[in-house]
């Protein structure tokens, strides 16, 4: 393996340049792929939890409702009206007969829903005359303490129904929800009021079945105008609530995001992890192939040198005794080598000589007169002058 490159070197150099470009571009894939991935699981985890509400939201509407339609159903019975009347004419041993039947309605109706806790025959001034508890008839029940039901519950016209907000109560173990509806002759004159209890409970059974992560939680809680609501709660939570159609409440669910984006920080980190590997990748793969190239020249360079400090790679001495003695190879260093310094010397001599005198060849043209008659004195003269030039 190639030690790490020494400053100054070429992959060192390269390093300087090419990681810091390449850790770049990997850090910016890695963390667009990582915020791509996380908006993706969050997105898709939203529209999980909005359909898982919208679901409970329905649920919890079908409960309602059914609760609405037991108690219209109920209401409408010619018992009650037998009742008020004859106790109204004073026919209290009639009006005992029809509230027997009365409450043995209600029994059967409490042993069929399971819903009802409690549910109320009251008369004109608000006095329990039948009370069913537990699937049994109360003998003697207690005084109403609805009052502001009660009262609201005169105000309303025949046929009308009536909720509460959602109340605790120390007989019931859930909170309920109080549905009334009056009783009024075609007068309009009240006459009495039917109330149930609804207990809350099976809502909240249904909702507690729902599993989401770790920390998900389905729960009622009043209605907030505007719909339906979904994003980021308190705490990035991611939330959905869905109202429940006819009801003042709506279906709220809460999920800590972390529950779903918990796996994507182990990518996150082992990403990061493979990022410092491919680092470590890049520095051995650079250093390697700069090695592997500069590897002739390395070895060209280390026989220059060893040239240049006299080593030939043969031996040119060995000693005989306490002498030492040219060898073959060293005698034809020695020939070769005074051959080249004398070729050297005379190169030099050469070269000084061109410094010091005029030397070359000098060609001269003339026509016969002045050939045979004028040139011969003059070219004596000049060779006498400058016997290196050659006419």
């Amino acid at each position: 393996m190639p030690l790490p490159p020494r400053a100054g070197t070429l992959s060192a150099r390269l390093l300087v340049w090419i990681l810091p470009i390449a850790l770049a571009a990997m850090s910016a894939v890695s963390a667009a792929s990582y915020l791509i991935a996380r908006g993706v699981i969050l997105s898709e985890t939203q529209k999980g939890i909005a359909a898982v509400t919208l679901a409970s939201a329905a649920q919890a509407k079908g409960y309602f409702e059914q609760r609405h339609n037991d108690l219209a159903t109920i209401a409408q019975s010619p018992l009650f009206r037998d009742h008020y009347m004859n106790a109204g004419y004073g026919l209290a041993q009639e009006a005992e007969v029809y509230r027997r039947e009365i409450a043995r309605m209600l029994v059967d109706l409490e042993g069929r829903a399971r819903a009802y806790p409690r549910l109320s025959y009251l008369d004109a001034s608000g006095r329990e005359v039948c009370r069913v508890e537990a699937g049994r008839v109360v003998a003697r029940p207690g005084p109403n303490r609805q009052d502001a039901f009660f009262k609201a519950l005169k105000a309303l016209r025949p046929g009308q129904r009536l909720s509460s907000p959602i109340a605790k109560v120390p007989w019931q173990s859930a909170p309920v929800v109080w549905y009334g509806t009056p009783f009024k002759d075609e007068a309009g004159r009240f006459h009495g009021a039917l109330i149930f209890a609804v207990s809350l409970q099976p809502v909240y059974d249904s909702l507690g079945r729902i599993h989401l992560g770790v920390s998900g939680r389905s729960f009622l809680s009043a209605r907030r105008p505007g719909g339906r609501h979904d994003g980021y709660g308190a705490g990035e939570t991611l939330t959905s609530e869905a109202p429940i159609a006819g009801t003042p409440w709506s279906v709220t669910t809460a999920v800590n995001r972390s529950d779903f984006l918990e796996k994507l920080s182990w990518v996150s980190t082992a990403t990061f992890l493979l990022l410092l590997l491919t680092a470590a990748a890049l520095v051995y793969a650079i250093s390697r192939q700069v090695q592997t190239l500069l590897q002739p020249l390395q070895e060209l360079a280390a026989a220059a040198r060893a040239y240049a400090g006299g080593d030939l790679g043969v031996r040119l001495f060995e000693q005989i005794g306490r002498a030492l003695h040219l060898t073959d190879a060293g005698r034809t260093l020695v020939v070769d080598g005074e051959r080249l310094l004398g070729a050297i010397e005379r190169t030099a001599e050469a070269v000084r000589g061109h410094q010091d005198s005029r030397t070359g060849t000098l060609r001269v043209g003339a026509s016969t007169t002045p050939g045979l008659y004028l040139l011969p004195a003059r070219v004596a003269r000049f060779q006498k002058l400058f016997p290196g030039v050659r006419l």
